[in-house]
């Protein structure tokens, strides 16, 4: 009887319907699946199967909603109706049956009982439809009376149903409880497995990693080959016209990507991925360097910018620089942003600074904007929050720049606060303790971390010299570039400088090239992720290579990188690379690496 029998299975949830869709043709159903109420109702317009088997919560018609469609009908209301649900209480009961339904099943379903409540509902379908038996009956529940019309037949097969699901659910809680009962027997195996999760959370934060780097990667690459052409074309010969178009495509650009590295940075963070450096550095340097990228902004809106530091804060200290300056630039950038008139004042001082040994600094943010209301004060520092409903559409952004400098102030051991008035400005300031460093500490770190960037024990560094013109040493170069147009980029560059270059698109390409002519080469360029082989990869091939080869002066290998987390030189320095620039790639950088290199 079930080769003839057709089932409409009505389950907004994908995962779910391809389930038991799988289940009732494997025992020779033949199935129809219809993703949501609307499109159940579309089908059965032309179409009338045996039986209906649908989830209550659907977002657009709910269970309940189309049984009463079904009974409503004259085609359609003798067609019985399971419904897919828990029905957890009497409630669920009563109105499956003011709505009209037959039966109902429970998740997660038994397939054994699944299979068999279908196939009852099938054999008593003919005898159901022969001998109707209404009934109307008022029936008061909860306070409420409720009217139900419905067939006797009905009505008992809902109640089996419940007392079906209050067996299943009995049979559930006997298994549970023998589980129990065996974990407490094998401790030592539920120790085992609860290694075995933690080693598997590991796996998935390694792969969580794995995917934001390869997802930046993905992201940052494209929008830096628009950025990088943009800034080449604007050197270029053009028309007033042409050279604006040039611009507002390099703006963009580069608005794009700092709200895409916004995302990417609250992801590392939010996947606890987030690590703090603690090296020596200079703190003015670092406002300096932040404040420095808001000049032209604050010029072109007539505001002013002011800094006010301390004399008794210290210039040296230790901690993670990097981090540190990513909070002064968005608290900056919303200040800037969010003020047209009047300016924008950075205030550092000392809360303590009488030890010597330790500094715990104020830092204060405020400006004369357009400030933010109590009410959204409270939220402003959760994740795509903004300080006005209508902020994203007047000004950009992702409400993405507060929640991550709480995260980083957080991390580092700081409290922020928010203090606002509507129309008067707002005032952003956080509390951090720092080791205090000396001048001479910091100069040497800052060494450290440049050379350490540019060098690596394992090759041989290229003799010094003075730095020349580039244009006037004719040097060959191998660009390693699976992009098309960043290779057309760095093409156009070199071009500029007289150097003359060979393509490879991805690192096995490279190392061929190499193995056949590599003293041909005074510098490789290598971006670092490629298919076949990656620059890794292919940096280590080639010190293979001139190993083999007794090469006496290794050749500069430079890292190009559309990552944005340099932090950790590790993995460039251990597969032979010598420097590193990130994309988007700046001509004025590149030609400084290139000095620098040749």
């Amino acid at each position: 009887m079930n080769e003839k029998s057709k089932i409409l299975i009505v389950e907004d949830s994908k995962t779910q319907a391809i389930v038991l869709q799988g289940l009732l043709v494997e025992n020779g159903y033949d199935v129809s699946v219809a993703f949501g109420g609307l499109e159940a109702k579309a089908y059965l317009e032309n179409f009338l199967p045996d039986i209906i088997i649908t989830d209550i919560v659907m977002p657009d018609i709910n269970g309940y909603e189309l049984c009463r469609i079904i009974r409503d009908n004259e085609r359609t209301k003798n067609i019985p109706i399971m419904l897919l649900t828990s029905l957890a209480s009497p409630d669920d009961i009563i109105e499956g049956l003011k709505s009209g339904a037959d039966n109902f099943i429970t998740k997660p379903f038994d397939k054994a009982g699944l299979l068999a409540r279908i196939s009852y509902i099938l054999l008593n379908k003919q005898l159901r439809e022969a001998q109707p038996s209404s009934l109307g009956l008022n029936l008061y529940f909860a306070g409420h009376q409720h009217l139900i019309n419905a067939e006797r037949a009905q009505i008992l097969d809902l109640f089996f149903s419940s007392y079906d699901a209050a067996i299943q659910k009995h049979r559930q809680l006997e298994a549970t409880v023998r589980e129990l009962s065996e974990t407490q027997e094998f401790l030592y195996d539920a120790r085992k497995e609860a290694e075995s999760a933690v080693q598997e959370a590991e796996q998935a934060k390694e792969a969580r990693g794995l995917f934001l780097a390869n997802i930046t990667h993905d992201l940052r690459s494209p929008l830096s080959a628009i950025i990088g052409i943009a800034d080449l074309l604007s050197e270029t010969p053009l028309q007033a016209e042409q050279k604006e178009y040039a611009t507002i495509i390099k703006n963009a650009g580069e608005s794009l990507l700092a709200q895409i590295n916004n995302i990417l940075d609250f992801s590392k963070i939010d996947a606890g991925m987030l690590e703090l450096e603690s090296i020596d550095f200079d703190l003015y340097e670092q406002v300096n360097i932040a404040s420095s990228i808001f000049i032209k902004e604050v010029s072109d809106k007539n505001i002013q910018l002011e800094i006010n530091i301390a004399p008794e804060v210290p210039q040296f200290l230790i901690g993670d620089e990097s981090k540190l300056r990513q909070i002064f630039i968005n608290l900056l950038s919303n200040a800037v942003k969010y003020t047209a008139k009047g300016g924008v004042t950075f205030n550092i001082s000392c809360i303590d600074c009488t030890n010597g040994e330790t500094a715990k600094l104020r830092f204060e943010v405020v400006d004369t904007g357009i400030g933010i209301t109590e009410d959204r004060q409270q939220t402003l520092f959760q994740a795509f929050v903004q300080g006005h409903k209508s902020a994203s559409r007047i000004y950009g952004g992702t409400g993405l720049g507060l929640a991550i400098v709480k995260q980083l102030v957080t991390r580092m051991g700081g409290t922020i606060t928010l203090t606002s008035e509507p129309g008067l400005g707002s005032t952003f300031a956080f509390e951090i303790e720092f080791p205090v460093s000396n001048e001479e500490a910091t100069r040497n770190a800052k060494m450290q971390k440049e050379n350490g960037i540019m060098q690596t024990q394992r090759i041989l560094l290229l003799p010094e010299k003075e730095k020349s013109d580039l244009t006037k040493d004719t040097k060959k170069i191998l660009v390693v570039e699976d992009s098309k147009v960043y290779q057309r980029l760095e093409r156009e560059m070199l071009a500029s400088w007289g150097f003359t270059f060979e393509m490879a698109e991805n690192g096995q390409e490279a190392c061929r090239i190499f193995r056949e002519r590599g003293n041909e080469f005074s510098l490789v360029l290598m971006d670092c992720q490629m298919p076949v082989m990656d620059g890794f990869q292919a940096t280590a091939g080639i010190r293979e290579i001139e190993k083999s080869q007794n090469t006496a002066k290794p050749v500069p290998v430079i890292a190009l990188t559309a990552g944005n987390n340099q932090t950790d030189m590790t993995l460039y320095l251990n597969a032979g690379m010598n420097d590193c620039l990130e994309k988007p790639l700046k001509k004025k950088q590149l030609e400084e690496c290139l000095a620098r290199w040749l």
